[in-house]
């Protein structure tokens, strides 16, 4: 995406200037201008140009508040400073809106990078659910965030935390692009300050977050054909996709049992279900 100087100075204008437009008429909170600057950088250097509409239509319609709030809390007592809140707005014709406000917490201590990895995080959800977000399944409303699938009626979820291990994965990845434009002279001085309190700071391959589940779904996501299908499908709301890929591979229905393993084994620390997904995964590979 960028090779020199001139490269990595374009694309940050060009994010900034995108940045800076949403903002003049955004009717909705709007903290975290620096590193909104970065990271919708970050992400038009790992999805490319084909999918600025998306990353465009996601921090237009996004709120973003600093919290003084308590800090959001995990099903299984982890604890998260930013989280995403959705909300599902009926309308006419038995359709219906959507509303997101990303909020973040800081705590004593946060490093710097630790609060763009998240923010990115909860932005990455977004942008993998910004194309047709509801649906029907079984004549029943459905709500997609990436590969999960909520059921509006009843609450129940398909795919939550497998979702969550390879949206953090992938954030991972996204944030290696941000930490690239440390390599050249990047003009802007308020982008410029933001790379540099990013120096130290490591990107893990597994991302940051949900380490139980990562290193499971890890070389399911390195595979070239599925890595593709997450960048490319999950964006575009193609799920049928990759739900058949791996079906193909592995045996009918083999995706919803895993994302039924990797689910219990976050939730629970069911350690026999988390053995289960890693056998499908190697399942995958044969």
């Amino acid at each position: 995406m960028f090779y020199s100087d001139e490269g990595a100075n374009y694309l940050v204008q060009y994010a900034k200037s995108m940045v800076d437009e949403i903002a003049k008429n955004k009717k909705i909170p709007n903290d975290f201008i620096s590193e909104q600057y970065l990271i919708f950088a970050g992400m038009l250097a790992y999805y490319g140009f084909d999918h600025v509409q998306e990353i465009y239509d996601v921090f237009k319609k996004t709120a973003f508040v600093s919290n003084t709030g308590p800090v959001e809390t995990c099903s299984n007592g982890a604890f998260s400073p930013a989280y995403c809140q959705t909300e599902a707005v009926p309308l006419p014709g038995n359709k219906f809106s959507i509303k997101k406000t990303i909020y973040h917490t800081h705590f004593r201590g946060e490093n710097y990078g630790h609060f763009v990895e998240v923010l990115c995080h909860e932005i990455n959800h977004c942008i993998n659910s910004i194309r047709h977000p509801f649906c029907r399944r079984n004549s029943l409303p459905v709500y997609r965030n990436g590969i999960n699938v909520s059921y509006l009626d009843s609450g129940k979820e398909e795919a939550k935390y497998l979702e969550e291990a390879i949206n953090t994965i992938q954030t991972g990845e996204i944030m290696k692009k941000i930490m690239m434009l440390g390599d050249y002279n990047i003009k802007d001085p308020t982008v410029r300050s933001s790379i540099r309190s990013l120096a130290n700071y490591k990107v893990g391959d597994l991302g940051l977050g949900y380490q139980t589940i990562t290193p499971i779904v890890y070389p399911l996501y390195c595979d070239s054909e599925f890595n593709y299908l997450i960048k490319e499908e999950r964006i575009s709301a193609n799920i049928r996709d990759i739900t058949d890929n791996f079906d193909s591979r592995v045996g009918r229905d083999s995706f919803y049992e895993l994302a039924e393993a990797v689910d219990d084994a976050w939730q629970n620390r069911n350690v026999s279900q988390a053995k289960r997904a890693y056998q499908l995964v190697r399942q995958y590979h044969r």
